[in-house]
């Protein structure tokens, strides 16, 4: 049986968090174009990639908890390490050329790195441990690359 057959579709309600969280992170990058931010600008900046972060999040793990059968199915093929090789090359012209989306996408990464470890269902506190210290890691890398790419604006 087809695992992508058995799996619920995409709920509205979950293209419209990743929608609103990627028009606010839009959002974002708009505001921070222009002259010198003052201070309300800066929070209101900062406000907006935070809910950005957490609506994208919320949707993401929502679509993948639905949907793991047919992605671990997907991810078992030889031939996908071909697309995350070209997704590498991608994220690393991403860095360089949009570093505060790419910052965004480390920050959202890492919320579902923590999400996932706690839904595990694995007693091993290691891998916990390991998954949710990993979180931590690429939520301050996150953190940096945005910093990094509001710096140089």
């Amino acid at each position: 049986m087809d695992p992508a057959a058995a799996a619920p579709p995409v709920s509205p309600l979950e293209w419209a968090m990743l929608a609103i969280g990627l028009v606010l992170a839009l959002l974002v990058l708009v505001l921070r174009r222009g002259p010198a931010p003052s201070r309300r600008r800066r929070w209101l900046t900062t406000a907006l990639l935070t809910l950005s972060c957490l609506l994208t999040t919320v949707g993401l793990g929502a679509i993948l908890t639905s949907h793991s059968l047919a992605l671990a199915e997907l991810t078992n093929q030889t031939w996908f390490i071909l697309p995350m090789i070209a997704l590498a090359i991608l994220a690393f012209i991403a860095k360089q050329t949009v570093g505060i989306f790419y910052g965004v996408v480390e920050i959202i990464v890492a919320l579902l790195m923590f999400w996932f470890s706690v839904r595990a269902h694995n007693d091993s506190l290691l891998v916990k441990g390991l998954t949710l210290s990993s979180g931590v890691y690429v939520f301050v890398r996150g953190m940096e690359t945005v910093r990094n790419g509001l710096r140089r604006r």
